[in-house]
């Protein structure tokens, strides 16, 4: 499943789509066939490229983030779902952090600030050696450098996709933690599929987004009026969630 998804990341990537037009454009035989594959790749990347048609359709889609200073209820659980680190940057005796790295700092915020008294980390490994430590292992380690104790901060190193974070979380909260209030933390354009795996749990939850393709938007006119290579970057993060939602429909975990 692992390797049937990175495919899927590939095949599911605008610039992939973007480049196979134009390829086929430089293999046609036709003059008629070349300018119709060359319009079509064009129009493709002017589309993917284009800042505010993607700011629309990931505003559409992401859930929006609360604001701290409103909050008044407190948790026991803070929940941060995996998916914010690169395993393949070494020397791996650090987080090396992704953009989604705010999943995890905000948590740290919460807890600081004394919205949730826990947190706990949820997100395995993909590393072929065994003795390589999870993504979840690994920031707990981050997380004690910081002061944080260990008994403020709870392990579920097995998930490798969302629907076994959801999974596995609840395994370990209905065991350890009963009745406990929780708040799930993850990226906002991630929080509608995170959200519907962990209703399916049963589990009881609020949610915080963070992170959001809108946050990330530049202010310049031309970021927002010619084409932009980052744009297309986001959406595709954006139609892999899309997808990603959509299967786990099909196979029933949301």
């Amino acid at each position: 499943m692992y390797i049937i998804s990175k495919l899927l990341y590939i095949l599911l990537n605008p610039m992939t789509w973007i480049l196979t037009l134009l390829i086929w454009a430089l293999l046609s035989k036709t003059a008629a066939k070349r300018l119709k594959f060359l319009r079509l790749g064009i129009f493709t990347f002017l589309f993917f490229s284009f800042a505010p048609i993607f700011q629309f359709f990931a505003w559409t889609w992401e859930i929006p983030l609360t604001d701290m200073r409103t909050m008044e209820k407190k948790y026991d659980i803070g929940i941060v779902l995996g998916g914010y680190s690169n395993d393949a940057v070494k020397p791996n005796d650090r987080l090396h952090f992704l953009s989604s790295g705010t999943r995890l700092t905000t948590a740290i915020e919460l807890y600081k600030k004394g919205i949730i008294k826990k947190i706990l980390l949820t997100g395995g490994s993909f590393a072929l050696d065994e003795n390589e430590l999870s993504e979840a292992d690994k920031a707990a380690r981050f997380l004690a450098t910081l002061g944080i104790p260990e008994t403020d901060i709870i392990i579920e190193r097995g998930s490798l996709n969302t629907h076994e974070n959801a999974t596995f979380t609840n395994e370990i909260i209905v065991k350890n933690h009963p009745n406990s209030s929780n708040l799930l933390i993850t990226s906002a354009w991630h929080m509608r599929r995170s959200r519907a795996c962990f209703s399916k749990t049963g589990l009881t939850f609020d949610t915080f987004s963070t992170d959001p393709f809108e946050g990330r938007l530049l202010t310049s006119f031309s970021y927002y009026f010619l084409p932009n290579t980052t744009v297309i970057e986001g959406w595709r993060s954006l139609i892999k969630e899309w997808f990603g939602f959509a299967l786990y429909k099909i196979m029933g975990r949301i």
